[in-house]
């Protein structure tokens, strides 16, 4: 058994140099040269053992005939040369008979001393075997940890271990040969050392497997859990799931991951730079599950309001429907940007075939968006024409006539151009066809008399005229 694990890590070249010094048959697979090299080296070694007697008994038939020479003198020479010749002509005997009397034999028995010998002796030749592997390993990245893993001893300290590490030493390409080892290394809760030295010896063999990769990238979150977020093994998760994306770079799981991770880590422009990128490598039909994993990173506390705002335009040009919620982003008491959230209220009014999926209806829309250009005329009239949403508002709904013709008073008191609002005043005053509009419009009058007396009290006097007006067309309308 040793002789064939021996020659089962020499290569194919190697094997069929040696076959062709014993002048063997060259063909066949590595199996088949092994075997052939193996029983081809017993026979040797057999035929070498059978030719010592054989000289011994030469030895002791050359010692008789010099003393029968002694005794008889010349007369024995010929006798001697005859016997010569007829040990040359006797053939000797075939090494084969000697390897069957030997593999038909029953192994001896080996003592518990022997037996233990013989496991050291495996697992010595295990600890060779897998060095290569473990140079390759520390230069293609390295451990989480700072401490290394100088051999295998800490790896393989049980039995179950063992049985592992023989099983891949057959076939180190064996998916599940390698899972079972991942499942029982992290089952008995070992080291992290000792699970990113198998993981990392795994991924060696199959880099393009996604199970050891996602159960490895899970397994070293979970070695950073509860650190502080500046700490350096911090970056080396962050390297190690840049690794696996070189072969998982099609798989929307592995990138949420690293998102979802960046997101817990004061790294705003590469946590933004991650998405761009999983939104440029994954196909389009997946990028709605990246995208709400995204807004939340916008929404989130820290947020810059211009990358946050640019951010959410991008988004929308992906699903317009979402451009309500954007708007009530805009309005949240960290960001106000009332001009950006006037345009795209006005954006959704204009919108026939849009859909609240807040359940608001278009009246509903049309009366937030007068509330939000009247209560902020600076930061909206320069987005939006304020006068033409309004007046369109008027003719849109004739049942909300008076509120409309109020709020656009109010837009141009707010601005302090009062001749303005006289004008928007006189101008509902004669068009209002219901006493609920009237009244509405003289209630809000009413009000700018003693405002104006304390802010401009130039404007008194076509204030009590506005006044005396509005009472003259009230006792018209009653009539």
């Amino acid at each position: 058994m040793e002789l064939s694990r021996e020659l089962n890590k020499l290569k194919v070249t190697q094997l069929k140099e040696r076959l062709r010094a014993l002048q063997l048959p060259l063909s066949g697979r590595k199996a088949e040269l092994v075997t052939r090299l193996a029983q081809a080296t017993i026979d040797a070694e057999g035929g070498e053992d059978d030719a010592q007697p054989k000289d011994d008994s030469d030895n002791e038939g050359e010692e008789d005939s010099d003393n029968e020479d002694s005794s008889t003198g010349s007369s024995a020479a010929p006798a001697q040369q005859q016997n010569q010749q007829s040990e040359q002509q006797t053939p000797s005997p075939a090494p084969a008979a000697t390897t069957t009397d030997a593999t038909k034999s029953d192994p001896p028995p080996i003592s518990v001393a022997e037996a233990r010998a013989q496991a050291q002796q495996h697992k010595q030749q295990l600890l060779q075997a897998a060095q290569p592997m473990q140079k390759a390993a520390a230069e293609f990245s390295a451990p989480i940890t700072s401490t290394p893993v100088v051999n295998l001893e800490d790896l393989v300290d049980e039995t179950t271990d063992m049985i592992y590490e023989e099983e891949i030493s057959r076939n180190k390409y064996n998916m599940s040969a390698w899972w079972r080892y991942i499942k029982a290394v992290t089952s008995r809760k070992a080291p992290s050392a000792v699970r990113n030295r198998v993981f990392e010896r795994a991924l060696r063999c199959l880099p393009g497997s996604y199970k050891i990769w996602h159960a490895y990238l899970m397994d070293c979150k979970q070695q950073v859990k509860g650190k502080n977020k500046t700490s350096p093994r911090y970056t080396v998760v962050n390297n190690t799931f840049e690794r696996a994306l070189v072969f998982m770079h099609k798989y929307p799981r592995i990138w949420l991951e690293y998102c979802a991770f960046l997101m817990k880590q004061p790294l705003i422009t590469k946590t933004r730079r991650t998405f761009d990128r999983a939104l440029q490598a994954l196909p389009i039909m997946q990028h709605s599950r990246v995208w709400k994993l995204y807004m939340e990173f916008v929404r989130s506390p820290g947020m810059p309001r211009a990358t946050a705002t640019r951010l959410y335009k991008r988004f929308l040009q992906f699903d317009p429907s979402q451009r309500e919620e954007y708007v009530e982003f805009l309005l949240l008491p960290t960001v106000r940007d009332y001009g950006e959230a006037s345009a795209q209220l006005a954006l959704i009014v204009s919108d026939d075939e849009f859909v609240s999926k807040k359940g608001k209806t278009t009246h509903r829309l049309w009366m937030d968006l007068c509330d939000l250009i009247t209560k902020h005329p600076a930061e909206a009239s320069a987005r939006v024409n304020i006068e033409a949403i309004i007046r369109s508002g008027i003719r849109r709904f004739t049942d909300e006539v008076g509120r409309l013709w109020c709020a656009l008073a109010h837009h141009y008191i707010r601005l302090a151009n009062f001749e303005k609002a006289r004008d928007v005043y006189e101008e509902g005053i004669d068009t209002v066809h219901t006493v609920r509009d009237f009244s509405m419009i003289f209630g809000t009058c009413c009000p700018v008399r003693t405002w104006s007396r304390t802010r401009c009290p130039s404007q008194l006097a076509y204030i009590d005229m506005l006044c005396a007006q509005t009472l003259t067309l009230v006792s018209r309308k009653l009539w």
